[in-house]
């Protein structure tokens, strides 16, 4: 489901003050008073007219205080009114902003593909094949032992240390039937490769949805790292090869605590939402989350609807040019670089769109699209990691 974004109260109008007005017509009845006991006067109706005009006049005067004050207290309480009103919105708003600004930091990160997808190459931004609509799959004797292995490798070392002091939480994603199989691979390539098997407790098969278990990284503080593996191959259930084979690894910081590494990216709050409620959500997340008042690159993950692309594109473009009145956003599709993707395509998406612009500040944003549901997720690359690539 989407954001529940507390609805903002909206102002009163606030009447003018107009006092100009208020004292032209006060002037006025006093020289129609004045007239009209002039004239009464010169007819002989009474010798004390005058004195009744006084008296008119004083009554005036009276009301017409009366009046102003009146109309002065009530535009006051407008103002005071709109005034709370606003403040309140403000707090609404501040909140909401801090809420949905929250990130997780990506300390490192490991892929691995199928060699003929040129994933290195689109790292350094040189040409490469493109893939387009269609699954490249692992070698039908892949051993999966040595591809966790050699998707652990890059922070061994990292995992050992963390293990060795309790640090370390590991999160494993796959599909369905497929979990106990690679569990068994992935606790057979931690032994080859020296690294502690982890604890029943410290464990956790990701079940939920992309968008839900960022927030439940976000709402369950802990001050372990979350190694989070996601591997998606499809030589079982998918007899058709119509999903490209892969697996990437993520070790997140501590969501408490200090934090003495760098990181790689940040992976701020996802939005889960459906096609027909997109403009609403969308315009949420570019008015308070931090960073998408200006989004400069957008990947789109598996997104089949046109009508999604053009209207992520269009509103990006207008936040964008909010603040540069020639900008545009960039364009990028995963299945131009690693072929079609299925369920749990954005665990992919995210990390090309950090090997696109790794080393950069740029703001992406990452669309990705399993049936109807839509997830859109903001990542952004912290300086000085491009050499750590």
């Amino acid at each position: 489901m989407s954001w529940d974004i507390p609805v903002l109260k909206s102002t009163e109008e606030v009447p003018p003050l107009a006092l100009a007005k208020w004292f032209l017509g006060f002037v006025f009845l006093l020289v129609i008073i004045f007239f009209v006991c002039l004239v009464l006067y010169y007819i002989g109706v009474s010798k004390l007219i005058f004195q009744y005009g006084l008296i008119s006049g004083i009554v005036l005067f009276i009301l017409f205080g009366v009046a102003v004050g009146w109309h002065v207290l009530r535009i006051s309480s407008f103002s005071e009114r709109n005034e709370l009103i606003l403040l309140s919105n403000q707090r609404v708003e501040s909140v909401c902003r801090a809420w949905m600004s929250e990130y997780i930091t990506v300390a490192d990160f490991s892929y691995v593909f199928p060699d003929s997808i040129e994933i290195d190459r689109f790292r350094r931004g040189e040409q490469f094949q493109v893939i387009g609509e269609k699954a490249i799959k692992f070698p039908e004797n892949v051993n999966y032992t040595a591809l966790f292995q050699e998707l652990l490798c890059p922070f061994r070392y990292k995992l050992i240390d963390l293990l060795s002091r309790g640090k370390l939480e590991i999160n494993f994603a796959a599909q369905g039937e497929l979990i106990n199989p690679l569990w068994s691979s992935f606790l057979f390539a931690c032994k080859n490769i020296n690294i502690s098997v982890p604890e029943t407790e410290n464990t956790v098969f990701i079940v939920n949805q992309f968008s839900e278990k960022v927030e439940e990284w976000l709402e369950s503080r802990s001050e372990k790292y979350r190694l989070v593996v996601f591997c998606n191959p499809l030589l079982v259930d998918d007899p058709q090869a119509t999903i490209t084979d892969g697996a990437c690894a993520w070790l997140l910081a501590p969501t408490v605590g200090p934090d003495s590494s760098p990181g790689k990216f940040r992976m701020y709050r996802a939005l889960h939402t459906e096609e027909k409620i997109l403009k609403s959500d969308l315009n949420n997340l570019i008015k308070y989350q931090d960073g998408m008042n200006h989004p400069e690159v957008v990947l789109f993950s598996n997104v089949k609807s046109r009508s999604v692309v053009n209207e992520i594109t269009y509103q990006c473009n207008l936040a964008l040019r909010s603040k540069t009145n020639d900008g545009e956003i960039q364009q990028s599709f995963s299945h131009l670089v690693i072929g079609q993707q299925g369920v749990g395509n954005i665990w992919m998406a995210v990390t090309l769109a950090y090997l696109k612009s790794a080393g950069s500040s740029v703001v992406n944003v990452v669309a990705s699209q399993e049936d109807v549901s839509l997830t859109l997720v903001q990542i952004r690359s912290l300086p000085y990691n491009k050499e750590q690539l």
